[in-house]
């Protein structure tokens, strides 16, 4: 079941990434253009809009991986999706905060919770032996 919830919030983050690039940039270049942004500041939002969406389907395709690892049992990939998960996680929280409690970024909050929630504490430190 932990490998499920993991491999669910893999996908969570793999499709909210197209609906970043493909639903909400769109909007964002339409009010930037109705603002009467420069080109070369349109250009440069575009980079950095457009590279967040390629970094959610990284962590997506990254979760989904480890998620798959988790399912075999093997518990290697659970600090990197502790890291993916708490970074969804403080993002969101810390979006929802300054953006007047937009419930938006709460989605954030839910992938980061549905990702780490279910392998809190199953991985081992690194660099520690097993006890005997």
């Amino acid at each position: 079941m932990r490998a499920l919830l993991v491999m669910v919030a893999g996908a969570v983050m793999l499709l909210s990434a197209g609906a970043h690039a493909g639903l909400g940039w769109p909007v964002m270049k339409s009010a930037l253009r109705d603002a009467g942004a420069p080109a070369d500041l349109t250009g440069a939002l575009a980079a950095g809009w457009l590279f967040g969406s390629v970094a959610m389907a990284v962590f997506g395709i990254i979760t989904l991986m480890c998620g798959a690892r988790l399912k075999r049992a093997d518990r290697s990939g659970v600090a990197v999706i502790m890291v993916i998960a708490a970074g969804y996680l403080l993002f969101g929280l810390a979006a929802f905060i300054t953006h007047d409690f937009n419930p938006h970024f709460l989605l954030f909050v839910v992938t980061g919770l549905l990702a780490g929630l279910p392998v809190l504490g199953t991985g081992k430190a690194p660099g520690t032996r097993p006890s005997s």
